[in-house]
């Protein structure tokens, strides 16, 4: 029998993990219910950027560009510039362009992924349909 302790099993809820987990994510819903359990988990989880930033871009990729730009304006972490091209991607794939231009405008800090989205997003919503 053996005589490890149920602690040593459990897996580990480590920042990589919970960033595999959001990447695995296939529906909105089980973005949010993930998001709702990390929260009753801990709200130490929205201390990391970096996590906060995982599932930002989770909702994005499914097509909540609302949910991304609530969950990054009311998280209590300090944004960086790939929050930033989070948001403006998110905003750009759902043809929110206005939006996007704005906040464009307002980032404190551009890198070429942030150039190159605006001018595809210009490119994409200049297309028909």
């Amino acid at each position: 029998m053996s005589s490890s302790s149920p602690s040593s099993e459990a897996p580990s809820l480590t920042p990589s993990a919970v960033a595999a987990l959001l990447a695995r994510c296939a529906s909105r819903a089980a973005a949010a219910a993930t998001h709702g359990r990390l929260l009753r988990c801990s709200r130490a989880f929205f201390s990391s950027p970096y996590l906060a930033n995982c599932l930002a871009a989770a909702y994005s990729r499914l097509g909540a560009a609302h949910s991304a730009v609530a969950l990054l304006r009311h998280a209590p972490v300090r944004l960086n510039v790939f929050s930033h091209n989070i948001l403006l991607a998110a905003l750009i794939s759902s043809r929110l362009l206005e939006g996007a231009r704005k906040l464009f405008d307002g980032m404190p800090h551009r890198d070429a992924v942030s150039y190159n989205s605006i001018i595809s997003g210009y490119i994409a919503g200049s297309r028909p349909g």
